[in-house]
């Protein structure tokens, strides 16, 4: 059975014709599945309740980044992380930054679907992927964390409107400030006192103004920050990054390269503990989420992506 997950709310499914969508899954899915629209964050964990995991062979969250995470978020919820089943990203957002990172190709939702199905009816699929599901002590789940400069820029972003060419120009607007030493930048780069425990260790006492953990590589607009080599953790990539040498790097990022120059370390770990003397704002997959004075990250259990 595949369930479709259809958020009537994400920017993509606003843009279609709902009956027309509706249709076009229905053709697709025939009947090997079910295809739900949900409006409100009560609404997966109602429809969920009432199916058994394991006679799911594919759960299709449609929308992007912050509708795959709450979906999962409500599943685990419901069924627990290590029942999930196969899970299908779909590049039906603004970023798509975890179907990118997965599919590789570009292709539309809807050719994305139909081909998995087909791959699926026929045991010819592609051989799908497992990653590491970032899982918060709140009971949030997804791919990629941050605070700090990852979570100002991203408030930044949706105060004014959002979208992918809003990214861009965002980017171009703060690259300005920090080449003139502007208060924007000021304000982006400011650290936050932070102690940090990772792995269990004994934690230290920081001022970090990056702080990312990510079990995918890619960001949004394609920057290969992950570590590629984290095996089954995250990669956490933290520091006090000199602005204008970050700036300067942003090329390389995008291609892979993380130069000594700019301040940042990055290294692979399992667990995170971080502690902060007033509450904090993070971000999850997208998502700007309520400020917390701590905050527990750990990716031991792996899901399984369809691609």
């Amino acid at each position: 059975m595949i369930i479709v997950l259809v958020n009537g709310n994400a920017g993509w499914v606003r843009r279609q014709s709902l009956p027309r969508l509706l249709a076009a899954l229905d053709r697709i899915l025939g009947a090997d599945g079910q295809v739900h629209v949900t409006r409100h964050a009560d609404d997966v964990g109602r429809i969920l309740a009432g199916i058994d995991p394991a006679d799911i062979h594919a759960l299709v969250p449609v929308g992007g980044d912050g509708t795959l995470s709450a979906a999962l978020a409500a599943a685990c919820a419901c069924w627990g992380a290590e029942r999930l089943p196969p899970v299908l990203p779909l590049r039906a957002g603004t970023m798509n930054m975890v179907a990118a990172a997965v599919l590789g190709r570009r292709e539309s939702p809807l050719h994305t679907l139909a081909r998995v199905v087909r791959g699926l009816r026929a045991g010819t699929g592609a051989a799908p992927v497992r990653k590491p599901l970032l899982r918060a002590d709140s009971g949030q789940v997804g791919f990629v964390a941050g605070l700090g400069v990852p979570t100002r820029f991203l408030a930044h972003y949706y105060a004014h409107g959002g979208g992918y060419v809003q990214a861009l120009a965002s980017i171009l607007r703060y690259s300005g400030s920090i080449l003139a030493h502007g208060p924007l930048a000021r304000a982006l780069f400011e650290p936050v006192p932070v102690r940090l425990g990772v792995d269990h260790q004994p934690a230290i006492d920081r001022e970090l103004s990056v702080l990312l953990a990510m079990t995918v590589d890619t960001l949004p607009l394609g920057f290969q920050v992950g570590l590629g080599d984290a095996g089954n953790g995250m990669t956490l990539l933290r520091g006090s990054p000199s602005p204008v040498h970050l700036v300067s790097s942003l090329p390389l990022l995008h291609r892979g390269y993380l130069p000594a120059r700019v301040g940042l370390g990055r290294s692979a770990c399992r667990h995170l503990v971080l502690e902060f003397d007033r509450p904090q704002p993070w971000q999850l997959d997208g998502e700007l989420l309520p400020a917390t004075r701590r905050l527990v990250l750990d990716c031991s259990v792996e899901i399984t992506l369809l691609r």
